[in-house]
């Protein structure tokens, strides 16, 4: 068992410990806050976009716009979300779990060129560890996310599908579903097609959005000049839109993660602090115990010294003068019998009109007694009583 200074240590540390969790428990709340409140605000405008987009593609056997029929290449984009900071749980690992199985998926279908970008520096060393070709990082995202930040990732991303460099490009996200539910997820951005906007549609509004499932009715489009113009700035306009909502998402289930993570780490500090002072209380309490019975054992050691020393003094005086009583000069009480022959003998020693015996009730003096004869008063402590008693006792 540790030493009671190890472990006082220790506590202090853990303590110190939790404070740290605790602010961040605190701090990454607040943000969470705010980042649903934005996840939130912009997934109506996300849904009806998306929308627009699912009622065009329902004449996309006419449309002939790279954005619903894509480009006959082998290459894939892919995008990873994640964060630039760790101390989330789960939040990182199981998105990048994801994404790997769907890189093995896609390298089984034949899809060997794979490109990578990372939104977050936790998926560019994820994905760099694995041997993945990243072409493009951004890391410098703001903490508080709005439309203009993203604009700059994208754009790239679309401009590198418009190239006709790639055949699809993937999203893989994290996408918030509550402050205890967040779900790893992977969306084909780009080509659109019927399937895809369903399913993106339904995965904005699962339990956030309610569609009405009673109007069956789609919406008519009527074009005016340049369709394929029209098209083209509509996708991408409506892509980045989905681009923006996908790291929304993204950041209020990091804070959430976040939050819980720190709430459980200052749970289990406190825990382990409860823990830790239990084994202090008893490491002290084994030294308490120690130390008490190093100090009885030390206590019955001298008093039994003691005794030897008293009861070989005790038979050395009655050996040589035979009046001393044994057991007079032990540290137990002198019996009052022993005491009045003692005081008779010395009356008639001394021709005394009075004597009397007394013990000296003295800590200091084990055994002592004190003797007085008419006006004189003798003390006489274990010591000098033997060499006293044998001057008033023999001469």
């Amino acid at each position: 068992m540790a030493g009671t200074k190890e472990i006082k240590r220790r506590i202090k540390s853990v303590k110190n410990t939790k404070k740290i969790t605790k602010a961040m428990e605190l701090v990454a709340a607040s943000k969470m806050k705010r980042a649903v409140a934005s996840t939130l605000s912009s997934r109506l405008y996300a849904q009806y976009s998306w929308e627009i987009l699912k009622s065009i593609s329902q004449n996309s056997e006419q449309i002939s716009h790279p954005f619903f029929i894509g480009y006959d290449q082998e290459k894939i984009l892919f995008v990873l979300i994640t964060s630039n900071r760790g101390l989330c749980g789960g939040y990182n690992s199981q998105v990048l779990k994801k994404t790997i199985l769907k890189l093995k998926e896609l390298n089984s279908l034949g899809s060997d060129e794979i490109d990578v970008v990372t939104i977050g520096k936790k998926g560019g060393i994820g994905m760099r560890r694995i041997g993945q070709n990243v072409i493009a990082s951004f890391d410098n995202l703001p903490e508080h996310i709005d439309l203009m930040d993203t604009v700059p990732i994208s754009r790239y991303i679309v401009d590198q599908y418009k190239t006709g460099n790639y055949k699809k490009v993937y999203v893989a996200y994290t996408d918030f579903i509550s402050a205890l539910n967040q779900k790893p997820s992977i969306k084909q951005l780009l080509p659109i097609s019927k399937k895809d906007l369903l399913e993106a549609i339904e995965s904005i509004g699962e339990d956030k959005i309610q569609k009405d499932s009673d109007s069956n009715e789609k919406p008519d489009y009527l074009f005016e000049g340049n369709q394929e113009l029209l098209i083209d700035a509509l996708g991408e306009k409506i892509s980045r839109m989905q681009i923006y909502q996908m790291l929304l998402e993204s950041n209020a289930s990091e804070q959430s993660s976040r939050m819980v993570a720190m709430k459980n780490a200052s749970e289990a500090a406190g825990e382990m602090i409860d823990d830790l002072t239990l084994v202090f209380n008893k490491a002290r309490q084994a030294n308490i115990t120690q130390e008490i019975s190093e100090i009885s054992a030390g206590m019955s050691s001298m008093v039994a010294k003691s005794d030897i020393v008293l009861n070989n003094l005790e038979e050395l005086i009655d050996k040589e003068h035979g009046i001393i009583r044994p057991k007079i000069y032990t540290a137990n009480k002198i019996p009052q019998e022993i005491i009045k022959e003692i005081e008779q003998e010395l009356k008639n020693k001394y021709k005394a009109e009075e004597v009397i015996i007394t013990e000296i009730e003295d800590p200091n003096i084990l055994g002592g007694i004190k003797i007085q004869i008419s006006n004189e008063i003798i003390d006489l402590s274990l010591q000098k009583r033997v060499a006293q008693l044998k001057k008033h006792l023999l001469n």
